[in-house]
């Protein structure tokens, strides 16, 4: 993406200035597949190599890097300070551990009716399944199964979520 579309999206577009329902509506037109989400300002993009649900909830300031797509599901909520990361480097040897030129971008995905709480860091290469909830603060590692609630640094499956003791929305 363009320094001129960045600041664009990560300027006016982004800033409490424009209306929640305009963002949405003119993310698409910047190349953010965004149409049908509510986000909040100030969350930051890298890139516009991303897709975010319809009915999905996304926070104030949340980070979306650059190296690879990052694709979320319909009606997923994203609290506040999530990080998506999607590059990372080789460990190199003891006079630079982040390697020269060991750039590894993979995609992270989130499946449809995920939470992901506030400051909780997604890594490269993560999936996170439909209905899992991720606790405030994790680091996720590794792929999070549907269902799961997964948290800790790194995450770890706490438990699986069950709907059976949940009503089905609009029921009382």
């Amino acid at each position: 993406m363009g320094r001129f579309k960045q600041a664009l999206i990560n300027g006016p577009v982004m800033s409490g200035l424009v209306p929640i329902r305009a963002r949405s509506k003119l993310l698409p037109l910047l190349g953010i597949r965004a149409r049908g989400a509510r986000l909040e300002p100030g969350s930051h993009f890298v890139s516009d190599n991303v897709s975010i649900g319809s009915a999905t909830f996304i926070n104030r300031q949340v980070f979306f890097d650059h190296g690879a797509p990052i694709v979320i599901g319909d009606r997923a909520s994203v609290g506040m300070r999530v990080m998506f990361v999607t590059s990372t480097h080789r460990i190199g040897g003891h006079h630079q551990r982040a390697g020269i030129g060991s750039w590894e971008p993979q995609g992270i995905e989130v499946g449809d009716g995920a939470w992901i709480g506030a400051g909780a860091t997604i890594l490269p290469g993560v999936t996170i399944g439909a209905g899992a909830v991720v606790a405030a603060g994790a680091v996720v590692t590794t792929a999070v199964p549907d269902d799961a609630l997964v948290a800790g640094v790194p995450a770890k499956l706490v438990r699986m979520l069950s709907d059976a003791a949940r009503p089905s929305p609009g029921t009382d």
